[in-house]
């Protein structure tokens, strides 16, 4: 019988010199879900998703996607999987135009084959015109279709959140794992990106976020797992996670007061 578990985490660990970053975590995530890892400075959140997305080399336990063994894959055939992430600080090519940056988030495309462009250069056309209008409908479905043709390097912060994630979306993601992307943005641009977490859930994509802002969390999130020194100890809605005594007297008690008045 099929699982409705795309992501199955179990018994990682982590050690940073003496120090236990991630300690014999487990941790599982539905298909479908718009998830968040929450949890004090230092909790293991960010190594965490590093050990996911392979940024981090594997030292002990498991991560199986959609029961595929994916622990210890270097993190382009991880992304060849279906896992995409994005960083803190938005990333991109600034010397090429948005629509360019577009363009170069698929992966294994025709036109890259030597072969293809030697006996079938007519397939990697087809892919590249395909894969064109795909990324203008991308642009359009996150407001940046107007700046096409502007260099990425032009782009206000903002923007460049923006453009990331209609980037990621270019690599057909299964898992796609967003650290901070709420970061230094203004609240009305908050509200506007986590609008557009909801319409790409809405398009079936999973989703796993690291983030401190509650209120996003509680607003946006169907899932929350709060991490406390290196393990997952408790998932649910926030409203179930708020109540947990553990939790309560490492972090959520004074932070939620204050994230929800």
């Amino acid at each position: 019988m099929p699982s409705d578990d795309l992501l199955t985490v179990t018994g990682l660990t982590q050690q940073f010199g003496g120090v236990k970053a991630v300690d014999n975590c487990d941790y599982v995530l539905q298909k479908g879900r718009l998830a968040a890892v929450i949890g004090p400075n230092g909790a293991g959140k960010s190594t965490l998703v590093n050990l996911i997305a392979g940024a981090l080399p594997l030292q002990q336990g498991s991560v199986r996607l959609d029961g595929v063994e994916i622990g210890g894959w270097p993190a382009y055939k991880i992304a060849q999987h279906g896992v995409i992430r994005t960083f803190q600080v938005a990333r991109g090519f600034d010397k090429l135009t948005v629509l360019e940056n577009m363009m170069v988030a698929p992966l294994d495309q025709p036109g890259e084959s030597l072969f293809n462009a030697v006996v079938r250069p007519g397939r990697g056309k087809a892919a590249e015109v395909k894969q064109v209008a795909r990324a203008l409908e991308f642009l359009n479905m996150f407001e940046l279709y107007r700046l096409r043709n502007e260099y990425a390097g032009e782009l206000s912060g903002g923007q460049r959140r923006l453009l990331e994630l209609a980037r990621a979306l270019m690599g057909g993601p299964k898992l796609l794992l967003l650290d901070e992307p709420m970061a230094a943005i203004s609240p009305v641009l908050v509200e506007r990106i986590g609008q557009h977490l909801l319409q790409m859930q809405r398009l079936g994509i999973t989703m796993l976020l690291v983030e401190h802002n509650l209120g996003v969390v509680e607003k946006f999130c169907d899932w929350v797992t709060v991490m406390v020194e290196g393990r997952a100890v408790v998932s649910g809605t926030m409203a179930q996670v708020r109540e947990h005594p553990e939790v309560i007297s490492a972090y959520l008690g004074r932070e939620v007061v204050s994230a929800t008045g």
